[in-house]
């Protein structure tokens, strides 16, 4: 089965329209507006995914949320250190990875993709390169939604509604993501190869 993205809606997402066209099993454990601290406590996301069964591939795309400037919806970045740490903070280093841990805890196996924020500027910056500190760290599978054409264009950037995507947009983004979660599995053989044995 594929697990789907952390992301806004569940039935109009990009994850679900990339599941059905290659007619794989997906699971959203979303809600509108989380951020990776309200993920934690809200129905649709950890209690979701701990009484679910475990999936092959967890899709993590979290930060728009946390990016928030408003001081009551923000998340501090934090920093790595914060990874390190049994008892992690209340950052987004720190957040993220009490959501891998317990991907790991449902699922040792899992193969886990981080995806960086799907938004250009300032705003989302120190997120995205938290995202990639992340992969990394974990030596997790990573796409870089910033050097994806589709969120760079400005078909992209005119046509969000309420800084949401539409259905038309959230195929373009199946495709998008569809490709670039294959390059990341090629260019990142080392990551997926230590799972080979759990696909079979």
């Amino acid at each position: 089965g594929v697990c789907g993205n952390y992301g806004q809606f569940i039935y109009l997402s990009w994850v679900q329209n990339m599941a059905r066209k290659n007619g794989v099993s997906c699971n959203n454990y979303s809600s509108g507006g989380l951020t990776t601290r309200t993920w934690l406590t809200n129905s649709n996301g950890l209690a979701k995914l701990n009484s679910d069964e475990a999936k092959q591939l967890y899709l993590i795309a979290l930060g728009i949320n946390d990016s928030n400037p408003d001081v009551n919806k923000n998340v501090p970045v934090g920093t790595i250190n914060d990874l390190k740490i049994n008892d992690k903070p209340d950052t987004f280093y720190g957040n993220m990875g009490k959501i891998h841990d317990a991907i790991i805890a449902k699922n040792p196996s899992a193969i886990v993709c981080y995806i960086t924020i799907p938004r250009i500027g300032d705003r989302y910056e120190a997120y995205s390169n938290a995202i990639v500190d992340i992969a990394n760290h974990y030596n997790a599978l990573l796409i870089d939604s910033r050097n994806i054409r589709l969120f760079r264009s400005k078909w992209w950037k005119n046509n969000l509604v309420s800084d949401h995507p539409t259905a038309p947009m959230y195929s373009a983004m199946s495709e998008a993501y569809e490709e670039a979660l294959s390059n990341a599995m090629f260019r990142q053989t080392d990551v997926v190869n230590k799972y080979i044995g759990s696909l079979e």
